[in-house]
């Protein structure tokens, strides 16, 4: 029966396909980083591109009260620094695959400069620059 054939086949391809999906999704979230890599000044980093964000606060009090919002996020942690030391990067990841961003705060005289940047795609479309503009908006709200 050269349909019974056929249906093993795709069977058998659906599985692989499955596999290489799970191996995959398991490589991007047990992928180890260094929190130091990440954990650049926001103000003399490079140009993030398409893979990131780069936004000046002008209220450098609000330090507190972003770091509050920052830590609310799902999936965001604290990876390196603190508000004492004057920078703090943290790391998100997406829902479904695991894909972490890293996000870091520094003062820079009276303003909070943000730098967001993707690990592992070349564009983010845009996802840190709505999370950090999100989380910007929120202290605003906080503040008035």
């Amino acid at each position: 029966m050269p349909g019974t054939k056929a249906k093993i086949r795709l069977r058998r391809l659906g599985i692989i396909l499955a596999i290489l999906l799970v191996l995959a999704a398991a490589a991007v979230r047990l992928t180890p980083y260094d929190p130091a890599d990440w954990h650049v000044d926001p103000i003399s980093a490079g140009d993030p591109g398409m893979s990131g964000v780069r936004i000046v606060y002008r209220n450098g009090d609000d330090l507190a009260d972003l770091e509050d919002i920052i830590l609310s996020t799902p999936r965001t942690k604290r990876i390196a620094g603190s508000i004492r030391d004057g920078r703090v990067t943290y790391s998100t990841r997406s829902f479904w695959w695991g894909f972490v961003d890293f996000t870091t705060i520094a003062i820079d005289q009276d303003a909070i400069v943000v730098l967001a940047r993707s690990r592992y795609v070349g564009s983010d479309y845009g996802v840190n620059r709505d999370r950090v503009s999100g989380w910007l908006d929120r202290v605003q709200a906080i503040q008035n």
